[in-house]
């Protein structure tokens, strides 16, 4: 309808300008259906009919209006307020298509305790994902919405509810949680190899270290040590959990060979079966026919393993 105005109850304007009538709105459903009562800030989609033609879209919250935006014809976006009587409480929620008249719909928004994370069972799992894991905490909430978020990308698992103090959910693969990285050597020749995250380090003898897309430890030469040292990733923090794969060969002879394992912080020189560093070193002694596993500077496992099984 074209709304015009007279001052003097006979002469009217003539601008043309239009109100628009609308049925009255109803909200139907909310998503999510609750968030934390003292910060508030949690995003709302309301759900409804005959949202398209408003002027000025507001939420009210029980008493408590904030602003709205029109999604499309049937959804509004607003964002809870802080709610100050309590930690807990259902208040139902209106919207207005013009900041006057409100929907009388008593669609109810749950607000709760803020939830706390407390511990995990597991607390570790599978690089491939697909770990069930037990979330232990207090003031979790049945919202059908509920997730997990794994590390700070948008890796997420549907969150199962068990009671106020757990919940469920898979691991997704550790890559899509930002949690993993991966270096793969390729031993096309040494200057690409040193070009990449790898330092070789060598003693006696200097025979090339890479030959037919082979890293070569060494050649069968006396006092010949060779070592390879890969700086890993920091992936942002402590390296928490690693996976090594790499194929191996210790060839033939009278004794003396064997190759070390080793990780932590370790020298920029060569070094041999024995290994290097503090941290951790897994020693494949194909002479003394033997396997030892040292962390921290002690022995952790020493095993007899017989020549022709190392090789």
């Amino acid at each position: 309808a074209i709304l015009e105005i007279s001052v003097d109850a006979f002469n009217f304007t003539t601008d043309g300008v239009g109100f628009s009538y609308y049925e009255e709105p109803s909200v139907a459903t909310l998503e999510p259906v609750g968030g934390p009562a003292m910060s508030g800030g949690t995003r709302v989609l309301v759900h409804g009919r005959l949202f398209g033609a408003g002027s000025d879209y507001r939420c009210k919250f029980g008493s408590t209006v904030v602003r709205a935006v029109s999604v499309n014809e049937t959804e509004l976006a607003c964002t809870s307020p802080a709610f100050v009587a309590g930690s807990a409480a259902d208040v139902g929620v209106e919207v207005t298509l013009n900041g006057q008249q409100y929907s009388r719909s008593s669609v109810q928004f749950a607000y709760h305790a803020h939830e706390e994370v407390l511990g995990l069972r597991p607390s570790s799992g599978l690089l491939t994902g697909d770990t069930n894991v037990r979330v232990l905490g207090r003031g979790f909430q049945p919202f059908a919405e509920s997730l997990c978020r794994f590390g700070v990308t948008n890796a997420t698992s549907e969150a199962t509810y068990v009671g106020p103090g757990e919940v469920r959910c898979i691991s997704p693969p550790a890559q899509l949680a930002g949690s993993s990285s991966a270096i793969t050597l390729r031993f096309t020749d040494a200057s690409e190899l040193v070009a990449t995250l790898a330092s070789v380090h060598t003693s006696g003898p200097r025979a090339s270290a890479v030959r037919e897309g082979v890293l070569a430890l060494t050649v069968a030469e006396p006092s010949q040590l060779r070592s390879i040292v890969v700086d890993g990733p920091r992936m942002g923090g402590q390296l928490a959990f690693f996976s090594a794969v790499f194929d191996l060969y210790v060839g033939g002879g009278s004794g003396g060979e064997g190759v070390s394992i080793c990780l932590g912080a370790l020298p920029d020189a060569p070094f041999g079966e024995e290994g290097a560093g503090d941290g951790l070193r897994v020693l494949l002694l194909t002479g003394a026919e033997r396997v030892e596993v040292h962390y921290g500077g002690e022995l952790q496992l020493r095993r007899a393993v017989a020549r022709s099984v190392l090789r």
